[in-house]
């Protein structure tokens, strides 16, 4: 393969160019993506609308997909133009706070832009960036091309027509890595475009899939060193710094997909990275477990984490999250991911013991506000503590009170017990109709006709 040389293309507009949508592949088997920074309704970074996640406060916890400690947005936002955009030396030194929790790929660039700023310190990154492409040009242009023969010799078993229809398409990508067609660089997410579409026509669907396996091993800037500085040389110094430290943005990750009709609540919500986030897209979550084997062990470790900082009092509130996110993630995965909760001091009272202490709660109430009323005895009121009933009697006399001399939190309970008692009014199932002439309609209204007459 012989690779001309190539002038530097930048595109007429790059202002805010990495912010741009990533559209995702019509066909979707477990291959990565590039890293996208507009998510998806499936991909919050807390931005959402209705997005409280408790866990989006705090940093270092590891991502329950790849393992990597997360980063903060609040604390991404810090780095702007005035500290990204000025010398590497003062960029460098921004970034280094960071270096722990990148991704491998980001690691290694960053690494490099390390070494060029002590050669280069009065440069800005993207100066450093455009120095280091032409050592990375060449070694890319050739994972391309190896690609693209590949992707050639699978679709010599398609039939003459599908096989021509693809020989066009890879023509056409061996002259823009070869660098043929002046003005018109090779882009990734074209090829992978033009051959996701062809393949969905294909009679020979296995050919298909496995084109389509193919050209989305094409090196991308979130796995691959040399993508990353030939695609960010035109980028500014303020959007490359940002990228290396984005992949580890901590987000909201539905178990169940939104679009599948996964809710918004904690328990159906992972801590995760902003990569693994985009990577999984739409894809039900025991498929994608299935394709990254080391999953449940990095989640059993995130979750340790947060267990220990519930036992430690760091994180206050939300202590049922382990418990409920457990059940979600064994039910999702179907068995796959089984997480230890079993270190949590904090023990949650489980929906069993909630729906109890909720009962005995009205049932104090009554007696309260009621006390003519006929108290209800049943086993699971009588195995309840009363020192955790505050409406347990002190004495044998009941004695009414008014609003005005209750305490705070028996207001908040007479409050949750009347919410709790106007629900099972509106929920009660209506009874069926009675066929007897006491209860049927009909026969009532018969016989008043009858007595008028």
């Amino acid at each position: 393969m012989q690779i001309n040389p190539v002038s530097f293309y930048k595109p007429s507009n790059t202002q805010n160019a990495v912010f741009k949508t990533k559209e995702a592949p019509r066909f979707n088997f477990g291959m990565q993506s590039p890293i996208g920074y507009a998510l998806t309704s499936d991909q919050l970074s807390f931005t959402g609308k209705g997005v409280q996640f408790f866990l989006k406060d705090y940093k270092d916890i590891p991502c329950p997909c790849c393992g990597v400690k997360m980063v903060r947005s609040i604390d991404i936002e810090k780095l702007s133009e005035n500290v990204l955009g000025n010398s590497s030396e003062e960029a460098v030194k921004a970034l280094s706070e960071f270096e722990e929790n990148m991704h491998p790929t980001e690691k290694a660039c960053f690494q490099e832009i390390k070494e060029l700023s002590k050669e280069n310190p009065l440069k800005n990154l993207q100066e450093l960036v455009v120095i280091a492409r032409p050592k990375h040009y060449k070694p890319l242009r050739a994972k391309e091309f190896n690609i693209i023969n590949q992707i050639d010799v699978a679709g010599k078993g398609l039939s003459e027509d599908s096989y021509n229809q693809l020989m066009v398409i890879i023509k056409n990508e061996k002259d823009y890595i070869t660098g043929k067609i002046p003005g018109q660089p090779f882009k990734r997410k074209t090829a992978v475009k033009k051959i996701t579409a062809l393949c969905e026509k294909l009679p020979e669907k296995d050919i298909g899939k496995e084109l389509v396996r193919l050209v989305n091993t094409l090196p991308t800037s979130s796995n691959d060193v040399d993508a990353f500085f030939v695609k960010y040389f035109d980028r500014t110094s303020t959007e490359i710094g940002q990228r290396l430290v984005i992949p580890s943005r901590g987000t909201f990750e539905h178990i169940k997909a939104d679009s599948a009709g996964g809710s918004m609540e904690a328990r159906n919500g992972l801590y995760e990275c902003d990569e693994c986030n985009f990577d999984r897209g739409n894809m039900p979550f025991n498929e994608f477990v299935m394709l990254r084997p080391e999953m449940p062990k990095n989640t059993q470790k995130s979750m340790d984490v947060i267990i220990e900082m519930i036992n430690n009092g760091e994180i206050k509130g939300n202590t049922s999250y382990p418990v409920d996110v457990a059940r979600t993630l064994k039910n999702q995965s179907k068995g796959l991911i089984v997480v230890d909760t079993s270190k949590l001091k904090v023990k949650p009272a489980s929906s069993k013991e909630s729906e109890e202490t909720v009962d005995e709660t009205v049932e104090k109430i009554d007696e309260k506000y009621n006390p003519n009323k006929p108290k209800k005895v049943n086993k699971s009121s009588s195995q309840i503590s009363t020192t955790t009933n505050p409406f347990a009697q002190k004495n044998n006399s009941v004695q009414q009170k008014e609003w005005k001399d209750l305490s705070p939190a028996e207001r908040e309970a007479k409050k949750a017990a009347d919410r709790i008692a106007k629900n099972k009014t509106k929920n009660k199932p209506k009874p069926a109709e009675n066929t007897h002439k006491n209860g049927n309609p009909f026969f009532e209204q018969h016989h008043k006709r009858r007595r008028r007459a």
